[in-house]
C-alpha cells in the first residue's frame, strides 16, 4: 500500500530528528528553512509544510530560545517576521535538513527524466483524488476485505 511506502520514508525523517535530539517540527521547520527562499515567515512555513500555525509557533520560540534561529523584522508589518538561522542553526540544520534534501535528490536523479515527470504526476493526480475523497464526508467508502488487496495502492 502506498500508506505503507510513505511510512517507511517518513520514519528516516522522524529518526534524523530523534537521533539529533529535536522534535519533528523543529527538523521541519530547518528543512522549510533551508529549502525555502529568503525572508521566510512562519506563516510561510506553516503553509508550506501544512502544519498548524501553533505547532511552527511554539516550536519556533523554542528554536529561538535555543540560539537556533533570529526573528527579523518587516518595515510597518510587526505580525509577519521573518526568520534566519544563526550559526548555531545553520550547523543543526547541515547535519539534519542538508542530508535528508541531499538524500531526496540522489534518490530522485535515480529516476530517468521520464520516470521524474511521471512520479510527480501520478504523486499528484493520488494526492488530489485522497484528499477529494476525504473531502467527501457524505460520501460513503467501500471497506473492503483486506485479503483482496489486488488493486489497492
Amino acid at each position: 500500500m502506498y500508506s505503507s511506502l510513505t511510512k517507511q520514508v517518513n520514519e528516516r525523517y522522524k529518526a534524523i530528528a530523534a537521533e539529533s535530539g529535536i522534535s519533528d517540527a523543529v527538523f521541519w521547520i530547518l528543512y522549510a528553512l533551508r529549502y525555502m527562499e529568503e525572508n521566510v515567515t512562519q506563516t510561510d512555513i506553516a503553509n508550506f509544510l501544512f502544519m498548524n500555525k501553533y505547532t511552527v509557533s511554539s516550536a519556533i520560540k523554542k528554536m529561538e530560545a535555543e540560539g537556533y534561529i533570529t526573528l527579523g523584522k518587516i518595515e510597518g508589518n510587526k505580525k509577519n517576521k521573518p526568520l534566519s538561522l544563526t550559526d548555531k542553526g545553520v550547523e543543526l540544520a547541515q547535519k539534519t535538513a542538508d542530508v535528508m534534501i541531499a538524500y531526496e535528490l540522489r534518490a530522485f536523479n535515480v529516476l530517468t527524466k521520464r520516470e521524474k515527470g511521471l512520479f510527480v504526476r501520478l504523486s499528484n493526480k493520488y494526492s488530489k483524488a485522497f484528499l477529494e475523497t476525504c473531502q467527501k464526508s457524505s460520501d460513503k467508502v467501500e471497506v473492503r476485505n483486506e485479503k483482496n488487496h489486488n488493486d489497492q495502492p
